[in-house]
């Protein structure tokens, strides 16, 4: 393994070596792994990325419309809330969904990747 010196500002180094002794393997173990976990978020980011530039609005639509505009069958229905509302009414407008699902799910993500 390699050594490699980050300089933290006191206040981070305080919650890492808190966060650090409930784990095994100390402060470098915990380190190591929030790093593997944010570069495993980058690698998800840019694939949904990749996939959000192959997509189009024809194939979108042309999926879309094969999707009936029925009523759920019983026991399906949902109790409504804001989420469900935006999501209906994001559906009719058929509006593309997968970049505004990067742009706030990943909010602030793109830039550190």
């Amino acid at each position: 393994m390699n050594a490699f010196i980050v300089e933290l500002p006191a206040e981070l180094q305080a919650e890492v070596a808190r966060r650090a002794n409930q784990k095994p393997g100390g402060e470098s173990a915990w380190v190591a792994d929030a790093i593997r976990e944010k570069l495993e978020a980058c690698v998800q980011l840019e694939y949904l990325k990749a996939r959000a530039a192959r997509g189009s609005r024809e194939t979108y639509d042309r999926v879309l419309s094969k999707v009936p505009a029925v009523a759920p069958l019983p026991g399906d229905e949902r109790s409504p809330s804001r989420l469900t509302h935006i999501m209906a009414h994001l559906s009719r407008a058929r509006t593309l969904m997968v970049p505004l699902f990067l742009e706030v799910f990943f909010r602030g993500t793109s830039q550190s990747c």
